[in-house]
């Protein structure tokens, strides 16, 4: 699930925000969320095996952890690394 909150994103933000969920929904993005467990959207993208073990936030030891591992992990190995901006 992909949310943009209009109140959290400033005129100027508006563009790279776009820019990152058109990312998000591009095959190169379904791609990088499934080699992370993520199940992607896209059909093309899906993975050939069924999800057999799911896992609970509690078994990465909580929301905090979860957001230190998948979001900022995420974040700075896959995404930040690709995008293109200006100062």
């Amino acid at each position: 699930m992909l949310v943009v909150v209009d109140q959290n994103v400033t005129r100027d933000e508006q563009p790279v925000v776009q820019a990152f969920v058109e990312f998000l929904l591009d095959v190169e993005g379904q791609a990088i969320l499934q080699r992370y467990h993520l199940r992607p959207p896209l059909p093309a993208c899906q993975a050939e095996q069924p999800v057999e073990l799911p896992f609970l936030v509690e078994d990465l030891g909580g929301w905090s952890s979860a957001y230190r591992q998948l979001v900022e992990g995420f974040w700075q190995a896959e995404i930040l690394p690709g995008l293109q901006l200006e100062p």
